[in-house]
């Protein structure tokens, strides 16, 4: 047995476990109330801001449901149809709603752009319909050819709305930092980037609306672009990451090195390691270790070395399977390279 001051014992005690899944229930539960809060902001202000931050939290809280919808989906195990589980389809469902997450960014672009453009062109004394630079945008007035920058009403009402939003989200993140910090928790870290962009977004908005209201009517489409970018460049990371670890990128060092120290301190039989690798199968880890023995090792002894060692290393964190292949000598790649 592995005792939890060991080296490569695993991170996610049930502690940690409890603390990462209460964190994700209130921040579900923030993220539907603090959502109402927005959606009353953008009736009561009409910030075009604002809307790029509420459909921020709704993509969040759509993200949210859909990967604990996979994490639900995956644990459900199907022996002869998935004999290797469904691990893979967390980061499969996080791809597509990174797509979808981009084509609504796309859609916010073209909305503030579109009522930029019709402004600039009015201000300019321009005639031109809108339809001749590509976008189609709703004046308020119904007049495209006088319609401008609508100016956003910010009341103390939307004020305290959008405000309560930054303050429960920077309560939230330094709760899963410092869960992060003391517990190591991968899940705890990915909440609190979420709940970053959160507050940057509604900040944002808040801070667009404003200066649209009191310096410039063209700031408040301005801000909505630049939230839209900001949702869009925070999704186009997440999604070359998944594609990363779905396309069987190398692990870090750090666990290779976790690898071969476990593997070499293992058993006394052991006379040294051949090679060790590990490499992503999605979220956790492949690792492939060959061993050495000695050449009179008994099979039956060289069997039982090999498969605690392989028991062992599949308790490391981030080692979903591994393998461990003895060897009484030096011999090449058991494997044909692809």
């Amino acid at each position: 047995t592995i005792t939890p001051k060991s080296p490569w014992s695993p991170v996610s005690t049930p502690a940690a476990v409890w603390t990462v899944r209460r964190q994700a229930e209130a921040s579900v539960l923030a993220n539907i109330l603090l959502g109402g809060c927005k959606a009353a902001a953008v009736a009561l202000s009409g910030s075009l801001a604002v809307v790029a931050s509420l459909i921020e939290s709704s993509l969040q809280l759509l993200s949210g449901f859909v990967v604990w919808r996979a994490s639900q989906k995956t644990r459900r195990r199907f022996r002869y149809s998935y004999p290797q589980g469904r691990t893979r389809l967390e980061p499969v469902a996080i791809v597509v709603l990174a797509v979808v997450m981009a084509t609504a960014t796309v859609q916010m672009l073209v909305r503030a752009g579109g009522e930029a453009t019709v402004a600039l062109a009015q201000s300019a004394g321009s005639n031109r319909s809108v339809r001749n630079v590509g976008l189609q945008v709703e004046c308020r007035c119904g007049d495209v050819g006088n319609c401008s920058v609508g100016v956003s009403e910010l009341t103390p009402t939307v004020v305290a709305l959008v405000g309560a939003s930054v303050a429960v989200k920077a309560v939230l993140l330094t709760a899963c930092l410092a869960s992060s910090r003391t517990r190591g928790s991968h899940s705890g870290r990915i909440l609190a980037v979420a709940h970053f962009n959160d507050i940057v977004c509604s900040s944002l908005a808040l801070g667009s609306a404003a200066a649209a209201r009191y310096l410039w009517p063209y700031l408040d489409p301005i801000g909505a672009a630049v939230i839209a970018l900001f949702i869009a460049q925070s999704w186009i990371r997440v999604l070359l990451h998944q594609i990363r670890l779905l396309t069987g990128r190398c692990a870090d060092h750090k666990l290779l090195q976790l690898l071969i120290f476990a593997s070499a301190n293992h058993s006394p039989l052991i006379t040294g390691v051949c090679s060790a690798t590990a490499f992503h199968h999605g979220v956790q880890c492949l690792a492939e270790v060959s061993i050495q023995l000695a050449p009179d090792t008994p099979l039956r002894l060289a069997h039982d070395v090999a498969e605690k060692l392989q028991q062992r290393l599949e308790q490391i964190e981030g080692i979903e399977r591994a393998f461990v292949h003895p060897h009484c000598g030096d011999r090449p790649c058991e494997h044909k390279v692809v």
